[in-house]
């Protein structure tokens, strides 16, 4: 997956001499001091990288419309500020581990059932591939909704 998308924008990328860095305290200020170049990418992906499912974070110096159409083969891009940078990345890594978490519990709770450890797993994941589907589609709506009404508390 990876090399097919540096195979396909290689041109492009060394030509246009972009730098995306994916160290995690390196900010774009850190970047700049460093070299003269133009731009500048901060990204910031999770474990689904692997599989072109990040929910990646991403800062720039100057937004490049050919470098995000790059990036955004890798999954999905939230453009945020450089002091979001580290919640938003503890909220992208911990969530995949929390639904690992959950994926393990369920199929374990299906094998104690009766279930085979395959079924357990295919059942599982299909589970959360459909109630990621309907979020995408439907309760992003119904909890924006709510969100923008109420405020949100820190506890």
């Amino acid at each position: 997956h990876h090399l097919n998308v540096i195979k396909d924008n290689i041109e492009y990328l060394t030509n246009s001499k972009v730098i995306i860095s994916i160290l995690a305290k390196v900010t774009i200020k850190d970047l700049n001091s460093q070299s003269s170049l133009p731009n500048y990418y901060r990204l910031m992906p999770n474990t689904a990288v692997e599989y072109c499912q990040s929910a990646s974070l991403i800062v720039y110096k100057n937004k490049d419309q050919q470098v995000e159409s790059i990036l955004s083969q890798l999954g999905s891009l939230t453009e945020v500020n450089e002091n979001q940078m580290d919640a938003g990345s503890v909220l992208c890594s911990c969530q995949t581990a929390f639904a690992m978490r959950y994926l393990r519990a369920a199929m374990q709770a299906g094998v104690e059932m009766g279930l085979k450890p395959h079924q357990a797993l295919d059942i599982s994941a299909q589970v959360l591939q459909g109630a990621a589907t309907i979020i995408q589609k439907k309760l992003v709506v119904i909890l924006s909704k709510k969100l923008t009404k109420q405020p949100l508390r820190v506890v």
